[in-house]
């Protein structure tokens, strides 16, 4: 067995640490699925499901951002709500912001940066999760989002209540609650 000198040693191990730390983890997000700006260990973005989502402004609600490129899938989290997008929703790049004033709030407010993006070519899917409420009726509830003036019930929209999930599909995304179904017919007003 051949020795080697310790400096040699320690030179050939520096060159194997340097070599091998220039090297980009298989596991790293790839770098156009990077946030403009953003680099190396800033290179993640946002709130996953799974992740505790932070305060925003230091109010006590729950938020989630994510900067899309077009091709991106992800699914978004903030309280009791989540948004998936499809790989080929986007026909522009933008930002998506989800944002509840409490963890526990059956309202959630959207913001798509720039506004012109906020026109998918697959619906987004919302969906609410109701399984901390359990004496809550979901025979009852609805999905609506706000349209500008009143509340509107989506075109696709559905009560899982094996699930105790409420959920709907979007073109573009507009704030959403889960409330009462109204006894009168047509839309109403208020929150």
């Amino acid at each position: 067995m051949r020795h080697v000198p310790l400096p040699s040693a320690l030179l050939i191990g520096a060159i194997a640490v340097l070599l091998t730390g220039c090297s980009r983890s298989p596991v790293a997000p790839e770098p156009s699925s990077m946030s403009p700006g953003a680099s190396g260990a800033g290179a993640l973005r946002g709130t996953r499901v799974g992740d505790t989502p932070g305060d925003v402004s230091g109010t006590p609600g729950a938020t989630a951002s994510l900067f899309f490129k077009v091709g991106d899938e992800a699914t978004l989290k903030a309280g009791r709500f989540s948004l998936f997008l499809h790989k080929n929703a986007l026909k522009a790049d933008a930002t998506i912001t989800m944002f509840v004033r409490t963890p526990d709030a059956t309202a959630v407010e959207f913001t798509v940066t720039p506004a012109s993006a906020n026109d998918f070519q697959v619906p987004a899917h919302i969906t609410a999760d109701f399984t901390d409420m359990p004496s809550l009726d979901l025979s009852t509830q609805s999905m609506f989002y706000w349209d500008g003036s009143a509340w509107e019930v989506p075109e696709v929209m559905w009560v899982d209540g094996s699930t105790r999930t409420v959920a709907c599909d979007l073109h573009a995304l507009a704030d959403c609650k889960v409330d009462r179904v109204p006894k009168s017919k047509g839309n109403f007003t208020g929150m």
